[in-house]
């Protein structure tokens, strides 16, 4: 069983983070884990510090396999031949806006070219990441999940941080699922209300406030007390 896993040197504290180092890199396995070799031809010299590592593997091509690598020279790094020769694809800043924070790629079902990179945008390329464009407009913003239908590779799920979207077009239209209680809140408080309300702080999406329980025998509503 051939393997592949990216490491990275990262410390995060209250007042600040540690981010990269020159003891991480990409390592594979062909024995199930039992040993691990670390793969550098091609890769940043082991002098230069790097942070963190996305891969993915081409369904159609397993040899064909992309890695994103934060770090000061290149972005996007690509092998043909399982990870014994790497290349320097791109050096384009939107594919991991925030590489600490992004650094997730998928490469499309049926066609090794094809890949989207989640990153501030939904960044899509078909020549190998070459080149890429954005194709999440109208779409909330930090992409962290994607989901392509194998069989049919026009139908994808992307999980973001304003929730979860579908796209039946191969990502050229997406439509918002608002009707998921998935909602992340910070901080929650109450009032003097009777009954009481709830209002908490919404991760980007603003501050809601809704009641507690109801006077009416119809219990809440979904329309009750947003704010």
């Amino acid at each position: 069983m051939v393997l592949f896993a990216g490491m990275w040197h990262v410390r995060r504290y209250p007042w600040a983070l540690e981010d990269g180092g020159v003891s991480g890199g990409i390592f594979r396995t062909t024995d199930g884990g039992s040993t691990w070799k670390k793969l550098t031809e091609g890769m940043p010299a082991a002098t230069e510090p790097i942070g963190r590592i996305g891969l993915s593997a081409a369904p159609s091509n397993p040899r064909h396999i992309y890695a994103l690598v934060e770090n000061k020279k290149g972005t996007l790094y690509d092998t043909i031949d399982l990870g014994d020769h790497w290349r320097m694809v791109s050096n384009n800043h939107n594919l991991a806006a925030r590489g600490f924070y992004f650094s997730e790629l998928q490469v499309a079902p049926k066609d090794d070219n094809k890949i989207y990179f989640l990153s501030f945008n939904i960044m899509l390329s078909e020549d190998g990441g070459k080149t890429a464009r954005a194709t999440s407009a109208r779409v909330h913003v930090d992409h962290h999940a994607l989901w392509i239908d194998s069989e049919d590779p026009n139908r994808m799920i992307n999980g973001n941080d304003g929730g979860v979207y579908v796209s039946s077009d191969a990502g050229r239209t997406w439509r918002y699922l608002d009707n998921l209680p998935i909602e992340q809140f910070y901080s929650v408080a109450d009032d003097d209300e009777t009954p009481y309300n709830l209002c908490g702080g919404l991760q980007d999406n603003n501050g809601w406030c809704g009641p507690s329980n109801s006077l009416s025998r119809g219990g809440i509503s979904g329309l009750s007390g947003t704010r």
